[in-house]
């Protein structure tokens, strides 16, 4: 080991002396443009041959992963298996899920098999055949579990109201239990989707890990949809309650003397309810108001949405007991992705996820449930503002991409991400590297959630079609480019993008040249807008204003000096889409009136050329604002920083910031944009503030860069 560093550290020596000696025989142009960018291919092309070579030889095959789901006609099957499926071919796997005889009769397609997942399967002879099969062939296997059922010792009514107000047998519920729990013990882990639940099943002596429930693209596009789409409500006000079966009976019972004091007080309220969820008999408070209470057909998961598009507030009332502690977010995120506000008991996976008074609720007696409901039914405001935190908030923790990198991670900690040809495995893995080695580094953590300034809409035209793509430009005294900047946009070969500018106080004619254009082609975009800010708010500010109002699912932000190639937006989607990545960026080509700067300064001969490599970036930045950027990503790391003093490091930042919450870029590695030099750029400015008061504003929020810049130097 002391010889390899011996050899590793000469090997770096010479690297760098090679470097320090081609920049002075070679112009900055020609290093930056040429020589840096043929070796980065060679690099990539060692890796290709290596990888031929040395790894795949460890890699027998493309395997599956198969799931049985024991409960495919339930809406948990859509949770636990379906869209986990879509995670593990997303990551490159052959997933596919079966009922349980399918298995049973053809047990020879575990032969080609990696991981085998099982979801609320009993124990049974078949099973236990399945089981011993797998161990013989050295495959892995994973028992999910979504609900306490491995206790026997739960199945009692005092604690599972289902087991009464559905009419079951005890001993056959506890018999199901014992059998899932031998089920259970059989496997080699156990996944969860809440914290609570894993602690309880790691006390069954298997290792437990944390795989979250989620919504998939196709919800998010409904929701985004519906919610534009909402019709005129009519006079009543929906409280929303997503039970669907009898088995909440006693849960409902927490919030029903609120429920009551409100529909006395507010004659237009009415309880919305799904199904059988509610057994009116049950309630002697509630009979008088049977005529207060609208009942809805029960309808398959994918179109529940339509269903919860109809509520005003959404009540997710729980008794605080092992059981129901136990219980998933669901009921929280399929109402925020409606920008439906949600009150809900206290337990833990709520408290986790819900700032009180900020995107939601929590109530834990009477009063409070009172309380709660009073304010969002008498403040619309309140009930707007309260369901679009909550949108942004749930964005990413439950989003497509997360439950790829959470699946990756189980992947890593099972010791099964190397047994595959894994999508962008080396980009994944030094993700999740950096994350944990760099994330308590930093000392300015933000907010939790991104700091949205005050704007108002001044003009807003809807298709109410959904766009996966939008372009965001922010707006501040540019009247003489910004023109360009938007034929760019409008000149895109991807068809449905939505546009959104967000003025911040401009003191020339900007907004008034903006808004004639927007009169003018609104056509071509599914949904465009203009905001201003209600006072100046500075970029960062803007361009959080914009995001926030945006609902697409990717992002280009374009300053309004700049322009995008007509091939730019497609691909860049094509590249975030196939890799997996928070943030696809292209090259750049720099343009403008003076030639001799633009040729001679060394930062224009970088931007975008390099690929995403963390320690290059603690060294300086070379990816520009203009970058397509996963929503959900610029929700979880908090937007974009408006707290900095000196201005025009934002981008910057918002990569580093990447980087310590485990996200990854990708490099589009060909020209699609247009970076405008002239004398109020970005690039001029930098010239004018010091670069090293920049760096130590940079140094403040992330330290961990201070030690790459330190190495830079040495070079």
């Amino acid at each position: 080991m002391e010889q390899y560093n011996k050899t590793q550290r000469l090997l770096l020596g010479l690297k760098f002396s090679l470097v320090k000696i081609l920049k002075k025989i070679l112009p900055h142009y020609y290093f930056d443009r040429w020589i840096e960018p043929m070796w980065y291919g060679m690099k990539r092309l060692g890796y290709k041959i290596h990888y031929a070579l040395i790894v795949s030889i460890k890699i027998r095959h493309r395997k599956s992963v198969i799931f049985i789901s024991g409960e495919w006609m339930t809406p948990g099957h859509y949770y636990r298996v379906e869209r986990y499926v879509e995670s593990y071919r997303n990551l490159g796997f052959h997933a596919f899920w079966f009922k349980p005889d399918s298995v049973y009769s053809n047990s020879s397609m575990l032969n080609r098999c990696t991981l085998l997942i099982i979801w609320r399967t009993e124990m049974s002879e078949n099973l236990r055949r399945i089981i011993q099969q797998a161990r013989n062939n050295k495959i892995k296997i994973i028992y999910d579990l979504d609900d306490f059922m491995f206790d026997p010792e739960m199945a009692r009514p005092e604690i599972i109201d289902g087991i009464r107000s559905m009419g079951l047998e005890k001993g056959d519920v506890k018999k199901m239990y014992s059998n899932i729990r031998q089920a259970s013990e059989t496997c080699d882990i156990i996944t969860c989707p809440t914290d609570y639940l894993s602690r309880a099943a790691q006390k069954t002596g298997r290792a437990a890990y944390v795989l979250p429930n989620g919504y998939d693209d196709q919800m998010l596009m409904k929701s985004v949809s519906l919610f534009r789409n909402k019709p005129i409500s009519d006079k009543f006000l929906r409280i929303g309650y997503a039970g669907g079966t009898r088995t909440h009976q006693k849960d409902f019972r927490v919030a029903l003397p609120a429920l009551i004091r409100i529909l006395n007080e507010f004659p237009n309220t009415l309880i919305t309810v799904f199904g059988e969820a509610l057994l009116i008999d049950e309630f002697e408070m509630l009979k008088p108001m049977r005529h207060r209470i609208e009942f809805r057909d029960m309808v398959p998961v994918k179109q529940l949405q339509e269903e919860i598009a109809r509520f005003d507030i959404n009540i997710a009332p729980l008794e605080i007991i092992p059981f129901c502690e136990a219980k998933s977010e669901l009921k929280y995120f399929e109402s925020a992705l409606l920008q439906i506000p949600t009150i809900a008991s206290p337990t833990e996976p709520y408290r986790a996820v819900i700032v009180d008074g900020f995107n939601g609720f929590l109530a834990s007696d009477a009063d409070e449930w009172y309380d709660c409901l009073r304010k969002l039914i008498v403040d619309e405001e309140l009930r707007k503002r309260i369901g679009h935190q909550a949108f942004n908030q749930v964005l990413w923790y439950f989003s497509t991409e997360e439950r790829i990198n959470i699946t990756y991670e189980l992947l890593t900690k099972i010791g099964e991400a190397d047994t595959i040809l894994i999508n962008h495995r080396k980009q994944r893995l030094q993700a999740i590297v950096m994350r944990d080695k760099l994330f308590h580094q930093s000392t300015e953590q933000l907010p939790r959630f991104p700091i949205i300034p005050d704007y108002e809409v001044v003009r807003e035209y809807r298709k109410n079609r959904y766009s996966k793509v939008g372009v965001i430009i922010p707006l501040y005294n540019y009247e003489n480019f910004v023109l360009a900047a938007l034929e760019s946009v409008k000149a895109q070969n991807l068809k449905d993008i939505d546009l959104i500018i967000a003025d911040d106080c401009s003191t020339d004619a900007s907004l008034e040249v903006v808004s004639l254009w927007i009169d003018k082609n609104h056509q071509r975009f599914n949904n465009c807008a203009i905001l201003k800010n209600v006072t100046n708010s500075k970029l960062a500010s803007t361009r959080n204003a914009a995001f926030d109002f945006i609902q697409t699912q990717y992002v280009m932000p374009l300053d309004a000096d700049n322009e995008l190639l007509p091939h730019c937006l497609s691909l860049c989607l094509k590249h975030i889409e196939n890799s997996g990545a928070s943030v696809a960026y292209p090259q750049l080509e720099v343009f403008g009136i003076d030639k001799k700067y633009i040729l001679e300064t060394y930062y224009t001969q970088k931007l975008g050329f390099r690929p995403w490599l963390p320690e290059r970036l603690a060294e300086g930045n070379y990816i520009d604002a203009m970058a397509m950027i996963s929503k959900a990503a610029w929700s979880k790391v908090g937007g974009y920083d408006t707290t900095f003093q000196i201005t025009g490091w934002e981008d910057y930042d918002l990569w580093l910031r990447f980087i310590e919450h485990g996200l990854f870029g990708i490099s589009v590695s060909k020209v699609a944009a247009r970076y405008r030099v002239h004398d109020n750029s970005m690039l001029r400015e930098a010239g004018h503030v010091s670069y090293q008061a920049r760096r130590q504003e940079i140094f403040k929020r992330h330290p961990w860069v201070r030690k790459y810049e330190l190495q830079d130097n040495q070079t």
